[in-house]
């Protein structure tokens, strides 16, 4: 009779220690998260979003319902881009719920390397991810309709997929890293979307594409485009090139009989030997399109 008290008694101080352990486990983790020199940092921007900043792994979290708001430049008005996060932030995960990322939101954040975008996001705003440069790659979800103004701009993103975007605005993706682009039928492209991608080395135009917009490939590095038989419009400085020495374009093969509509420019200060390859029955006119729209002498037109 008195071991099996002594059993129960032994029980219930096993019991309660537990119970203290896991209270003061409960304490040290409030602390961690709510003190001054805390692990893990919080905030709300404009009532509807929440963030959440891990010091360990340097990772930001946005959990929104619906739309982000806009914010200031450099993040100025936005929690996360304060002091440290600023600088540090290498990860960015944004939680399922959001359908905006909204302008400005991660601009110039330059030891940011990684960006988790989750499924219903519809639209990413005016250079939400400008100069991010160590950010080499990411993954856009099917519903992304719309990739605003420079949101990418000067961003160290090597390979992207346009597959399901809608409109993909003005120097979108200028100045990134890109190695190779498909331009999808169906996609509206703002001007110099992807001016100044000096490491682009293909670049793949599938046919249903009908614009090619100003400045769209200006001072880019690849050497060979093909474009598609439904092309009605190149805008102006399309395929710009400074000077003939930074010309990287040496054979351009049009194979649409649809273009009506010419910018000046096209092809800037073309490298000396570039040649362009335009149907047979339309090299009288394409030649003097082209000529008229600056094009210089020594640029070679061929009829195929």
């Amino acid at each position: 009779m008195m071991d099996n008290v002594t059993s129960l008694g032994n029980i219930r101080i096993l019991k309660r220690s537990c119970c203290l352990v896991i209270s003061a486990l409960a304490v040290m983790l409030l602390y961690t998260y709510s003190s001054g020199s805390a692990r893990v940092h919080s905030g709300t921007f404009e009532g509807n979003t929440r963030w959440y900043y891990d010091t360990r792994t340097k990772t930001v979290t946005i959990d929104c319902k619906g739309r982000m708001e806009d914010g200031g430049q450099h993040g100025v008005s936005m929690d996360w881009g304060g002091n440290e996060r600023y600088w540090k932030t290498q990860k960015v995960v944004f939680k399922k719920g959001i359908t905006y990322i909204g302008d400005f939101a991660f601009d110039n954040f330059q030891n940011m390397k990684e960006v988790v975008l989750p499924e219903g996001l519809v639209s990413i705003g005016y250079s939400a991810f400008w100069k991010t440069y160590h950010l080499k790659k990411i993954r856009f979800p099917t519903p992304l309709k719309k990739i605003g103004e420079n949101a990418f701009d000067g961003s160290g993103i090597e390979s992207v997929s346009l597959k399901h975007v809608k409109k993909v605005g003005s120097g979108a993706f200028s100045g990134t890293k890109l190695k190779h682009v498909t331009i999808p039928a169906g996609t509206s492209f703002g001007s110099y979307a992807f001016s100044s991608c000096t490491d682009l080395k293909s670049v793949r135009i599938e046919e249903g594409v009908k614009i090619l917009s100003s400045g769209m490939f200006s001072q880019c590095g690849f050497k060979t485009v093909t474009i598609p038989d439904s092309v009605t419009e190149i805008g102006e400085h399309a395929f710009f090139a400074f000077s003939p020495e930074k010309g990287k374009l040496k054979k351009v093969t049009i194979r649409s009989t649809r273009i009506k509509k010419w910018g000046k420019g096209i092809f800037g200060k073309a490298r000396k030997d570039l040649v362009i390859r335009v149907p047979k029955r339309k090299k009288k006119e394409y030649s003097k399109a082209l000529r008229k729209g600056g094009l210089p002498q020594y640029v070679k037109i061929v009829g195929m």
